[in-house]
């Protein structure tokens, strides 16, 4: 059964504020409205099993047509996953595109699980929940961060995880990290939050760092998950990225001052 509610609504982030004696430009200064969706659907795997699939979707779009090319690129910036509407270019609107996404989510869930099934035999193993409820939040001056909160409950597994957009309200674009920093700035990047996390963890270098279990597998990165805020950048990297899945989710904090010589803006 699939109950949808979709309404226009001006939702009011935060009130602006004044910085650097320049008045802060944010969505309700420039008069931006967002739709919201709303989706719940439950799918039996079939008529002789109790095993099912829920969805549950509360999404935010910006309100009005020349918002098509913002929609259309937070809905294929890995919002939604698996990433079936990136595997497309045909541009739809946020309901079609979302309808067709959950239309195929079910769909392979039932071509996946009804083997799971015919094997165990057992309805909590083919039973699972996927739902992602978003929130808006003014970032740094001209940059609205959609904040997605996503649980996945797989049968035996479960994972929770946020997703961060970073929304250009002035340009009308999703921001991505070569939108922000210079050319070349991949290395000395993840030095630079490798130290801040090395701040954080309240230890002294990155060798200390990886001995409590951090970056062990890789060389210190930036993730694409990022929130750009007032003052500091966040990047969210999600449990068992870069560290052990007992650690869950790892936030790293870096402000602006160290990221001078690296951003564009």
């Amino acid at each position: 059964m699939r109950r949808l509610v979709y309404s226009t609504a001006l939702l009011i982030v935060l009130a602006a504020s004044i910085s650097s004696c320049k008045e802060k430009v944010t969505a309700q200064s420039k008069g931006i409205c967002f739709d919201t969706l709303r989706v719940d659907t439950t799918a039996l795997l079939s008529d002789s099993s109790k095993a099912h699939c829920s969805l549950h979707l509360n999404l935010i779009f910006l309100a009005g047509k020349e918002y098509e090319g913002v929609n259309d690129s937070v809905l294929r910036s890995g919002l939604l996953a698996p990433e079936y509407l990136s595997l497309s270019s045909y541009k739809m609107t946020p309901a079609e595109a979302v309808d067709s996404f959950i239309n195929r989510y079910i769909s392979d869930y039932r071509s996946f699980y009804t083997s799971v099934y015919n094997e165990e035999a057992d309805d909590s193993v083919a039973t699972i929940r996927y739902s992602v409820d978003a929130e808006l939040r003014d970032g740094r001056s001209g940059i609205t961060n959609y904040i997605a909160h996503v649980q996945c409950d797989l049968g035996a597994g479960s994972t929770a995880y946020t997703q961060v957009l970073n929304i250009d309200i002035v340009h009308d674009r999703v921001l991505r990290l070569e939108h922000v920093f210079l050319d070349g700035y991949e290395q000395e990047l993840g030095d630079i939050i490798a130290q801040r996390l090395c701040k954080q963890m309240k230890v002294k270098n990155l060798d200390a760092l990886q001995r409590i279990g951090y970056f062990v597998q890789c060389t210190p990165y930036a993730t694409t998950n990022f929130e750009m805020g007032d003052r500091s950048i966040r990047f969210y990297y999600i449990t068992g990225e870069i560290a052990d899945r007992d650690k869950g989710e790892t936030v790293v904090t870096v402000p602006y001052s160290a990221l001078k010589r690296l951003m564009r803006r």
